[in-house]
């Protein structure tokens, strides 16, 4: 299995919980429908099985024009497809545009400047203003305060922000490798793996409230 097609939206289906994708392994090719939170590793077990390959060989998915990017195994189907994204190598910056899980947009930038010394400076924008950094432009966490009120900010040790609003006794020294909160942040020390915690906020209904103002 080597490619996986860029997902459409099931004709005729439910937009909001279902993806169509095509799969093409070397030998066969394939339609699939799947819930949009179903894993990467779920999608491939099936394909699997309809292809009637060997289940103890190790198989990944790509797209087509990134052969050599495997999706990652454990992110759900519908998170490749629910994200703009736009960065500028040059400007060390990015743009991303996340769907939450009530359909609301939410407009993330980041500034990647001095990025391993310290960590990105990362801000929500209003969608329909573009200003950055307002209640509005935030989304309301639940549970703790991974979205938090004061700045407001992302208050995590990948975000620059957070240390000047809310930790002023975190340091930047070690910000790659923090176990704060008695969480390994290492794994969102690189930029996939801060976007995927927070697409994870967004769309988990425990964790996400809404529009902060």
């Amino acid at each position: 299995m080597e490619k996986v097609a860029e997902a459409e939206k099931k004709p005729g289906g439910k937009p909001d919980k279902e993806l169509t994708i095509e799969i093409i392994s070397a030998d066969e090719d394939g339609t699939f429908t799947f819930d949009r939170n179903t894993k990467i590793n779920e999608v491939i077990n099936t394909a699997v099985t309809k292809f009637g390959l060997d289940p103890k060989d190790a198989y990944d998915l790509t797209f087509p024009d990134r052969p050599k990017e495997p999706l990652e195994h454990e992110r759900p189907l519908g998170s490749y497809h629910e994200r703009d994204f736009i960065a500028d190598v040059e400007a060390l910056t990015i743009r991303v545009i996340f769907e939450a899980a009530d359909r609301e947009r939410f407009i993330l930038v980041g500034e990647f400047d001095d990025y391993k010394e310290k960590p990105p400076f990362l801000e929500f924008e209003e969608p329909s203003t573009g200003v950055r950094g307002t209640p509005k432009a935030y989304p309301k966490g639940l549970k703790d305060g991974f979205f938090h009120g004061t700045g407001p900010c992302i208050c995590a040790p990948f975000s620059r922000k957070a240390y000047k609003d809310v930790h002023k006794d975190w340091n930047f020294s070690d910000w790659m490798t923090s176990k704060v909160n008695n969480f390994d942040w290492s794994k969102h020390s690189k930029m996939s793996g801060m976007l995927f915690l927070i697409h994870t906020r967004l769309v988990h209904p425990a964790y996400y409230g809404g529009r902060m103002g």
